[in-house]
């Protein structure tokens, strides 16, 4: 079972506050931090829910409070899939009419509440789902219109189709997955072929457990499990 399964969102911030000296030995002094430097207190978060008009979730407010501000130092890779916990103020729910341009969908992926609190280097937010349909309330997800999640789409019209991406059961397992794979998001098509092939096994197993349909995962994990027989 991989590392990152069955995790409390403490000891997931104290385990990635724990790393942050041997991430700063680690890297390159040209490299930037994966979570913001800037101190954040109840009254930072108090003033963007007023700006938001509603409370960021709990998970969300969690990690905010007690894992950014914790080192200047931290360093993340410069790559296409590295990622990177938002600001405060970069934060934001998702308005899902206005993000994909969906008329007159009744799928129950718009009926949901959706937080963006990360992002890749290209611009993909990782997104906290209040209420997802079929998953667990907390889930983490992303929008991508490249990948070949067939099942779990938006919404799909002629000229735009938008899949669901799902990254992990809760903040805390993404947030354990994301250190154990070296702060990269690996849920893109070709990326997770380099690291440890136990955390690329288990990262494509989970993935494909959470998305049954997409493909890529598949042919990558055969590939692996070929290359290490």
């Amino acid at each position: 079972m991989a590392i990152w399964h069955d995790v409390t969102l403490e000891d997931a911030i104290q385990d990635l506050v724990k790393d942050a000296p041997l991430i700063a030995a680690a890297c390159d002094s040209d490299q930037l931090p994966p979570f913001k430097s800037e101190k954040n207190t109840e009254q930072v978060l108090e003033d963007h829910e007023i700006r938001l008009g509603r409370p960021i979730p709990t998970p969300v407010r969690e990690v905010f409070l007690k894992l950014t501000g914790v080192s200047s130092e931290l360093r993340w890779m410069r790559t296409l899939t590295s990622t990177i916990l938002q600001t405060v103020a970069d934060s934001d729910w998702v308005d899902i009419y206005n993000e994909f341009d969906v008329e007159n969908s009744d799928s129950p992926w718009i009926r949901d509440d959706y937080y963006n609190f990360a992002q890749t280097t290209d611009g993909v937010g990782i997104t906290y789902c209040a209420s997802p349909p079929n998953l667990r309330p907390g889930s983490i997800i992303m929008f991508d219109s490249e990948c070949d999640n067939e099942l779990l789409d938006l919404y799909s019209k002629e000229d735009c189709y938008t899949p669901i991406v799902i990254l992990a059961d809760s903040l805390a397992e993404w947030l354990v997955r994301w250190k154990a794979c070296g702060y990269e998001e690996l849920a893109f098509p070709g990326i997770a072929k380099e690291g440890p092939p136990a955390v690329l096994r288990d990262f494509l197993e989970d993935h494909i457990r959470l998305n049954p349909t997409v493909v890529w995962a598949k042919e990558q994990l055969a590939e692996l499990g070929a290359n290490t027989a």
